[in-house]
């Protein structure tokens, strides 16, 4: 799968019109990270809105701090199949900078870019149950929401190392560490990584192709 195609099926998922008429994949955390340009630990602004959070820790990614409040736009699209909605009291969240930015503080999610833990300790994923229709917060019933943060740190800290390979200076020096990245981690290449349930849960997902652009 191409970065471009990623990159098109994000755009689309970012419509109200795709959200009713596209396939929707969960990506991973792994994909996620490689996409969001921001990664944060945050927690509602007000009980029952979820359209502002503050900001508790930055995982990965600049433009935000914890104590920030951001406003997120587009988080209707993670619909709940319960009613009452259930009380949300953190959540990860891998955003960029909304189109439209009001300010440096205003967001959007990426696709499936949205993990909860509920007031009664539940953690939801986005899963869109059926074509067309939205995502879904479904549980997670085997994770546990501190495993689930270790993990979303683990892999911005991994993540953040191979980016930090294209800010090395001078061309030949930076061309060597990408080379003995690749090295260290072709046998991970599996042109898998991208999204959530698949038979093959390795592989480096997008960044397989940029490390080679």
């Amino acid at each position: 799968m191409s970065i471009r195609f990623l990159g098109a099926l994000t755009a689309l998922a970012l419509t109200g019109a795709a959200v009713r008429a596209e396939n929707l994949p969960t990506l991973t955390l792994r994909e996620l990270t490689i996409q969001a340009d921001l990664v944060v630990l945050a927690e509602p602004v007000k009980a029952g809105e979820l359209a502002q959070w503050k900001v508790l820790e930055v995982f990965r990614g600049q433009g935000a701090r914890a104590g920030d409040v951001l406003v997120v736009d587009g988080m209707s699209e993670y619909t709940f199949n319960t009613d009452p909605a259930p009380a949300i009291h953190r959540a990860i969240l891998y955003l960029h900078p909304a189109r439209e930015a009001r300010d440096k503080l205003h967001f959007t999610t990426s696709l499936s870019g949205v993990r909860y833990l509920t007031k009664d300790a539940d953690v939801l994923a986005p899963e869109q149950r059926e074509n067309p229709g939205p995502y879904v917060m479904t549980r997670r019933e085997k994770l546990a929401w501190d495993d689930l943060v270790k993990k979303a740190k683990a892999e911005a800290d991994a993540v953040g190392r191979v980016f930090r390979l294209k800010t090395i200076p001078g061309t030949a020096r930076r061309n060597e560490a990408i080379l003995d990245w690749i090295e260290q981690h072709k046998s991970e290449f599996t042109g898998s990584g991208f999204f959530e349930g698949g038979k093959d849960k390795g592989g480096w997902g997008s960044l397989e192709e940029q490390v080679f652009t």
